[in-house]
């Protein structure tokens, strides 16, 4: 859906705490013959100008304190040269008040990939890409999003595990003091 049309479309959108949305890639992939598709943008500044207002469109439905999870990569333009849409993502939401929580890289399955390789980087020195980008990003107060997000009903986690007793700042992965594993485990208890 192209920007214009994305605030008419996402009119009934209730919103919520996570956008979860893994955007074309430019023109890497036509998804439809409908001139309005975004893949069907005709360059790849009039592909971001539509990427922002259909990404302004659905966050401006969030719920003030909020996540959104984008899956990206990167593409390349008709030359050949490389267009970084995670770093341009980034700026969008940027832009609309988001901030880079947290990224990761996603690894895809190497599939026709190692068959590809030898032949396109003996043509063009280019490398098969194997990953993805995967960034989420937060609005507003980021410990209140957690607090406010849906608490699992019982079974809904199987193998779940309720005994993480760490305080407050104690949590195991890479977050802020404060904003780590700790604090996620207390709220959602």
């Amino acid at each position: 859906m192209r920007g214009t049309r994305a605030p008419t479309l996402l009119a009934d959108y209730p919103g919520g705490n996570l956008l979860l949305t893994c955007p074309p890639y430019f023109d890497l992939e036509q998804y439809s013959e409908d001139p309005a598709d975004l893949s069907r943008c005709p360059d790849y500044d009039a592909f971001l100008a539509d990427y922002a207002a259909c990404l302004g469109a659905a966050t401006d439905r969030m719920a003030p304190n909020a996540f959104a999870a984008i899956v990206t990569g990167a593409v390349r333009d008709k030359r050949g040269y490389v267009l970084d849409l995670p770093a341009d993502t980034s700026r969008v939401m940027a832009e609309l008040g988001w901030r880079l929580y947290q990224d990761a890289v996603l690894v895809t399955p190497v599939g026709t990939a190692a068959l590809r390789a030898g032949r396109a980087f003996s043509a063009t020195c280019k490398l098969a890409r194997v990953h993805q980008a995967v960034a989420v990003y937060a609005r507003g107060e980021v410990l209140k999003a957690v607090r406010d997000w849906p608490v699992p009903q019982a079974g809904e986690l199987a193998g779940a595990s309720d005994t993480d007793d760490a305080p407050d700042g104690e949590g195991n992965d890479d977050g802020p003091a404060g904003e780590s594993g700790g604090a996620v485990a207390a709220a959602a208890r």
